[in-house]
């Protein structure tokens, strides 16, 4: 698992690309997720998030 300074680390992902975040980070993971989208959005670049409670991880990828 990475250490959460997943902002920055978020923010140079390529296109297509994926990392794995702990849960307990997941309110800091969205919030930055939003954050990049709305201040990305005229360069055409978007991120999602998906939690996986079971699995106690979130998934960060960039889809565009």
């Amino acid at each position: 698992m990475e250490k959460v300074s997943s902002k920055e680390k978020m923010k140079t992902m390529k296109k297509g690309a994926t990392i794995k975040l702990p849960i307990s980070s997941l309110e800091t993971i969205r919030n930055n997720v939003s954050l990049l989208n709305a201040k990305h959005y005229s360069e055409g670049k978007k991120w999602k998030s998906e939690s996986f409670k079971e699995k106690g991880i979130v998934i960060v990828t960039r889809t565009a």
